[in-house]
């Protein structure tokens, strides 16, 4: 693995980040992955983000994990979602540019909080191949999003999680325009404390699929 502290121009000035590539031969897909909620302590060394991410890299994948506006080195305030969104497009715009990274195979990854961001800037762009949404926190000024998806998605959820629970997913699913895939994940809540690499194989297998590796 190769990694580095990278920084993003952002809409509101520099956005921290940590670029991570695997040691294979040509390009490699990329993925973004958004961090939990900014004044609730989130940021991009939360144990989920680092464990999809890990995963991830294992598999092939270079990955960029970076911090919303006005956590640690980022620039700018916390904008309730909505200026997150365009430090989530900087990111992608930035990984596709990345030697090394193929541009045509970038996917977006969020958790809790992250996972509204995501599900917005995905709405918002044709960069993504595919979106993967872990524990997802219902955003409700975000949520206009939902109807302008059209990309293969991936919910995770723990059976636990009291944050938005399994029914509230369904409730959602059925909203969609197109028919996502929902993994609940037994004995676990919203914090998914130990089953961080079984997030990330959920998360690695689906994308893989979507590649058509074996």
């Amino acid at each position: 693995m190769i990694s580095e502290n990278i920084e993003i121009a952002g809409s509101t000035g520099t956005l921290e980040g940590k670029l991570f590539l695997p040691r294979t031969e040509g390009n490699a897909p990329g993925v973004v992955i958004c961090h939990p909620h900014s004044m609730m302590g989130g940021n991009m060394d939360n144990n989920v983000v680092l464990g999809i991410c890990s995963v991830l890299v294992e598999r092939g994948y270079g990955c960029l994990i970076f911090n919303f506006r006005g956590v640690g080195k980022s620039q700018g305030t916390f904008d309730e979602g909505l200026g997150e969104v365009d430090d989530t497009l900087a990111a992608m715009s930035f990984l596709s540019s990345v030697d090394n990274i193929e541009p045509r195979q970038i996917f977006l990854v969020g958790y809790s909080f992250g996972a509204g961001v995501a599900m917005n800037a995905a709405a918002n762009t044709d960069i993504n191949k595919g979106l993967a949404l872990i524990g997802r926190a219902r955003i409700d000024n975000i949520d206009i999003a939902k109807q302008r998806l059209d990309m293969p998605i991936l919910f995770v959820v723990g059976d636990r999680d009291r944050i938005m629970g399994a029914d509230e997913y369904n409730l959602l699913i059925s909203e969609l325009d197109i028919e996502p895939i929902l993994s609940i994940l037994p004995g676990t809540d919203h914090f998914l404390l130990g089953r961080e690499t079984q997030v990330g194989e959920t998360v690695a297998d689906f994308f893989d699929q979507m590649l058509g590796k074996n």
